[in-house]
């Protein structure tokens, strides 16, 4: 007999409530090290984006950011396929807390444990990077376009990336919930693929890539000596929205909101769109 290729609605409902469980309980070492590994994959997933975006610039701006997006979406698939813990994933065990299935400290606990887990994974990738001198990479190019992707992310009102948050998060965790009506491995990553693509492809913000991204880029743009500025043929002022304080209060701090507030979403649209069985 053919094995069985999708999971039913109540199936999948079950799968969530179990899975969910198992991540706002780990033990802490097994949680620091799995969310460290989320952090370093989503790193490379950021760098991966970048990477092919430096090196197709005379190709249009629509087919570029589909062909980045296939890029970025490798780091979500290897999340998914290995069961590393993601902060913005991970705010779906609300769902759990709305089922009076986990008690609310817990599950903000495990928010922040894993958002600090995936930090240090980030910036663990982004200190080798550096470190490595990757920013010379087509004659600095790709230095360069670090720059240039955290300057846009840093160009945000607050309100306008609490909403890029959310729609970023809102597209994650329907590609994780789409992944586990899956059974196979192909079944999974096709699932989660078109979701990732569109959230990366329209400029969404996902608070854990921007844990990449924007210390790398913030670190080329304030320490770099003048002769890789000479390479580039740039100055620090062509990237004006690189400081200290738009890295947090133009990004990451109303990301990371808008994110939670989609996972949040998400656990009320699970608990009155889904679950059948009371």
């Amino acid at each position: 007999m053919a094995s069985k290729q999708y999971l039913t609605t109540d199936e999948a409902i079950e799968y969530i409530y179990v899975s969910n469980e198992a991540k706002a309980n780990r033990p802490f070492g097994r949680l620091v090290a799995l969310g460290i590994l989320a952090g370093i994959f989503i790193g490379v997933a950021g760098m991966f984006y970048t990477l092919i975006t430096t090196a197709t610039p005379d190709v249009a701006f629509g087919p570029k950011k589909m062909l980045a997006s296939i890029g970025f979406a490798t780091g979500f698939v290897v999340v998914i396929v290995l069961g590393t813990d993601l902060f913005t994933s991970n705010t779906l065990t609300f769902f759990n807390f709305l089922m009076k299935k986990e008690k609310f400290s817990t599950v903000f606990k495990n928010w922040v444990m894993i958002y600090i887990a995936n930090l240090v994974g980030s910036l663990l990738l982004a200190i080798f990077l550096i470190i490595g001198g990757t920013k010379l990479v087509d004659h600095g190019q790709f230095g360069a376009n670090f720059m240039h992707v955290a300057d846009a992310k840093m160009n945000h009102t607050f309100i306008q990336a609490v909403f890029l948050g959310f729609i970023a998060n809102f597209l994650v965790c329907l590609a994780y919930i789409a992944s586990i009506f899956a059974t196979s491995i192909q079944g999974k990553i096709f699932a989660l693929l078109l979701p990732i693509m569109a959230f990366v492809a329209c400029g969404f913000e996902h608070s854990i890539a921007n844990q990449f991204l924007l210390p790398i880029g913030y670190y080329i743009h304030e320490y770099s000596d003048q002769s890789y500025w000479d390479m580039i043929g740039k100055v620090p002022a062509d990237y004006p929205h690189i400081t200290l304080s738009n890295l947090f209060m133009q990004n990451l701090i109303p990301a990371t909101i808008g994110n939670t507030l989609a996972g949040i979403a998400w656990g009320f649209f699970l608990k009155y769109g889904f679950v059948t069985k009371k």
